[in-house]
């Protein structure tokens, strides 16, 4: 009687303990049914002692508790095991949603019988595991974001100013490696503006957590002057310097005269290649009629009709004229063209091949094709234009005699190069990089200064009437344009000229190539 006295308030005992413990408890026996749960138990876990107690802990909550992981932990880790801590499991449960919890579990094994039982504690670190991620995923982009970042980022430790981090791009900038730069104080480099009191620059900080300066310079290591825009931003632990490079927005007020020109230039290209495109598509539709009606005339006169050499005179204007129509819409944009990767070279010596056959033998071609040009995206049939429109234009400014050059190169240009040109096409000048670079060189009578500026706007010619339409150039521009390019031209009166082409390459693989 004694002993199941001294049983039962040694339950009641444990029991009071149990219901004390914060994090969710409860006891199984051998068979792994629950014995005993603590009231945080049935809280945290929403259930109630009668669903609870004998139950097998696989059937709980109508077999929520059926969790592979928890069978892994019970059934072949702890007969192994006396202790088992910081077992993590997953699992979505009806009534609490996704759960993520460290099971703790220690095996006891009672003096009667030998009968073991097995204590289970729960800790739930569902939003400690939610933080963690958010902190580490807040950490990853920032890491992210601080390695490509395009401006130049520095991070500066407050007690002393030393440089705890810097980016790429700032390494960059200044031309140092990170290990150059890290451990560093900013007054090591060549700052316009004195950095050496970092006091100074939190007391700054106060007010609106953002020092901006403008128009400053840092030198690089080898010494060259960089303008830059500089942002100082306070973090909790750090303070950031932002570096952006303004150099390339410093250009001369002629160069903003020749922007301006240019950019002019293009809006009169644009409003007359509109104004051509809605003239040529109504012009298109009566040569439509024309040519429609020429040839039921033709298929109805008999063969030896003397007025069939009329009608076939009507029948060859109205061809050029079409022909002229669809040189308009090249230059206005609006003919659908096709672009492919092409490898341009043997495109340019069949073209002058067949050019050489209607060219007198008064004027010599040299051909100066580089092997090494990458490939382009172009239009077969339009390049081929470009190359006999310039031709012709060579051949004409000689009057018939003289030496035409054609040169095939790639190059590479800088943002910097773009200044140094007489650029016709404005709208490509921001897109430095790899051209194709097809020049025609005439040792001609040159081009007055006067009118170089007109000599691609459509019908300007300064050849005699009848023999130009003051489309070729026009058509040229267009077409370069479609296939995002630029058109270059130098010329003085008396030493000929040198038109150039200049075509992105391209990285796509070559699909067609002309024999």
């Amino acid at each position: 009687m004694d002993n199941e006295k001294s049983l039962t308030d040694s339950s009641k005992y444990a029991e009071s303990i149990i219901d004390t413990i914060r994090e969710p408890l409860i006891v199984l026996d051998q068979d792994l049914r629950v014995v005993i749960a603590s009231r945080s138990f049935y809280e945290f876990f929403k259930v109630i002692p009668k669903e609870t107690v004998g139950q097998l802990i696989y059937d709980l909550g109508n077999k929520q508790w059926n969790i592979p992981k928890l069978r892994e932990l019970l059934e072949n880790i702890l007969p192994h095991h006396t202790t088992f801590n910081d077992y993590k499991v997953e699992h979505s449960f009806d009534n609490l949603g996704r759960r993520i919890m460290l099971l703790n579990a220690r095996q006891i094994v009672r003096m009667e019988g030998r009968e073991r039982i097995i204590l289970l504690a729960f800790e739930d670190i569902t939003d400690k595991e939610r933080v963690q991620r958010a902190l580490e995923d807040s950490e990853e982009r920032f890491r992210r974001l601080f390695e490509t970042a395009k401006d130049g980022l520095i991070l500066v430790e407050k007690e002393e100013g030393h440089i705890v981090n810097a980016n790429p791009a700032v390494c960059t900038l200044l031309s140092y490696t990170q290990q150059e730069i890290v451990g560093k104080l900013l007054q090591d480099f060549n700052f316009s503006i004195n950095f050496s009191d970092i006091k100074i620059i939190l007391d700054k900080l106060v007010p609106t957590g953002v020092i901006s300066y403008d128009g400053i310079y840092v030198k690089n290591k080898m010494g060259s002057k960089i303008d830059i825009d500089l942002q100082v931003i306070d973090r909790s632990r750090f303070i950031q310097f932002n570096l952006r490079d303004i150099t390339k927005r410093k250009i001369s007020e002629n160069e903003k005269e020749m922007l301006t020109d240019q950019l002019s230039q293009a809006q009169r290209m644009e409003a007359v290649g509109n104004l051509a495109g809605g003239i040529a598509h109504d012009f298109n539709n009566i040569l439509a009629i024309i040519l429609g009606n020429v040839e039921l005339v033709l298929e109805d006169l008999p063969t030896e009709n003397p007025v069939r050499n009329n009608i076939n005179e009507i029948l060859e204007a109205s061809i050029r004229a079409k022909n002229l129509v669809r040189q308009i819409l090249t230059f206005s944009r609006e003919d659908k063209i096709k672009l492919i990767p092409i490898h341009i070279q043997p495109l340019i010596r069949e073209t002058l091949r067949l050019l050489r056959s209607t060219t007198p033998t008064t004027v010599s071609i040299i051909q100066d094709i580089s092997k090494e040009c990458g490939t382009i995206m172009a239009d077969i049939t339009n390049f081929s234009q470009i190359i006999m429109n310039l031709f012709g234009n060579a051949v004409h400014a000689m009057n018939g005699k003289g030496v035409v050059t054609v040169k095939l190169q790639e190059v590479n240009i800088n943002t910097h190069d773009f200044n140094r040109f007489s650029i016709m096409s404005p709208r490509s000048m921001k897109t430095p990089g790899t051209f194709a670079r097809f020049s025609m060189e005439d040792t001609g009578s040159g081009i007055d200064q006067k009118i170089i500026k007109q000599i691609f706007h459509p019908f300007f010619t300064t050849k005699p009437i009848g023999e130009g339409t003051g489309m070729g150039l026009s058509v040229v521009h267009g077409i370069v344009e479609n296939q995002g390019g630029f058109i270059t031209v130098d010329s003085e009166k008396g030493k000929g000229s040198t038109f150039s082409v200049f075509i992105p390459i391209t990285q796509k693989e070559e699909i067609l190539t002309v024999q």
